[in-house]
């Protein structure tokens, strides 16, 4: 009969993401993860396989926790310019520590270009972010918020290319202001 488990999985998949956003997967070491988790080597193996099979876990964990934020935002909101606007508002507000960016635009730019099956991991999330801002920019199209020589599509597009570039310099320091300059020249596009 095998051993319960003496610790919770989830709670140590959610250590693990927390350190793979601040250190990133490379400058990870599996001690890192070890301590950080609070498990022993067997209990990790046994549990998540080894580290990249943690780090795709983790990966997809923190993509599943932010889509339903952004779905929550773009897809059911009543005014989806409005949500859009303060969702990327959002993104200038002054954070307590050192800014980590987001996990899945830190691990497109350090991994996928290394990894094809990281990479087509992460395109098809993308995608999906991508049409949910496509969806929230049509419904606003329909309500006349949108002029409609605007393609909701390219906008879309856009508007994730737009929210990737924050999260890059974010992760590099810039200031809120700066960033606060990008996002409020990028909002100029759906006027």
């Amino acid at each position: 009969m095998p051993r319960p488990k003496e610790f919770d999985p989830d709670i140590a998949l959610g250590r693990a993401m927390e350190l793979f956003h601040t250190k990133g997967y490379e400058a990870t070491s599996m001690q890192d993860l070890l301590s950080q988790m609070d498990i022993g080597r067997g209990s990790m193996y046994d549990t998540f396989g080894g580290k990249r099979e943690l780090f795709l876990a983790a990966m997809n964990r923190y993509a599943d926790e932010r889509l339903v934020g952004l779905r929550q935002c773009l897809v059911k909101s009543e005014d989806p310019l409005a949500a859009i606007r303060k969702l990327f508002l959002s993104f200038s507000e002054p954070q307590e520590g050192p800014c980590r960016g987001c996990l899945m635009v830190n691990t497109t730019v350090e991994m996928a270009p290394l990894d094809s099956e990281l990479e087509e991991l992460l395109r098809k999330r993308w995608q999906n972010i991508e049409k949910m801002f496509a969806g929230a920019l049509e419904r606003a199209r329909e309500r006349g918020d949108l002029a409609k020589s605007k393609d909701p599509r390219k906008l879309a597009r856009f508007l994730v290319n737009t929210m990737q570039g924050v999260a890059v310099r974010s992760r590099g320091g810039s200031k809120p202001t700066e960033i606060s300059d990008v996002v409020e020249t990028a909002l100029t596009v759906l006027d």
